[in-house]
């Protein structure tokens, strides 16, 4: 990317935004349940274990996930807008 700039950058950048928050969601998905329906919708559950260790990651990785999935929204959103090609008025 050190050989872009302006506009094409900026796509650059925020597609690279976006695929790196996707990549961590699904990271995250693997160590916590997010109800996405329904009541319990945003509802975001640490997986079980009986290593200690584990579950502490696996609350962590809870906590993290509306976070992460926030940024993802927002990056997919900025990089939507600059999709677009710019029209003059």
């Amino acid at each position: 990317m050190s050989n872009l700039r302006g506009a094409e950058f900026d796509r650059e950048y925020m597609s690279a935004m976006v695929d790196g928050h996707e990549d961590v969601l699904d990271r995250l998905q693997t160590r916590a349940s997010e109800d996405r329906f329904g009541d319990d919708k945003g509802t975001v559950s640490p997986e079980r274990s009986d290593n200690p260790v584990e579950a502490s990651i696996n609350q962590w990785a809870a906590a993290a996930l509306p976070t992460v999935r926030r940024h993802l929204d927002e990056a997919k959103r900025i990089h939507g807008g600059l999709a677009r090609p710019l029209t003059s008025r």
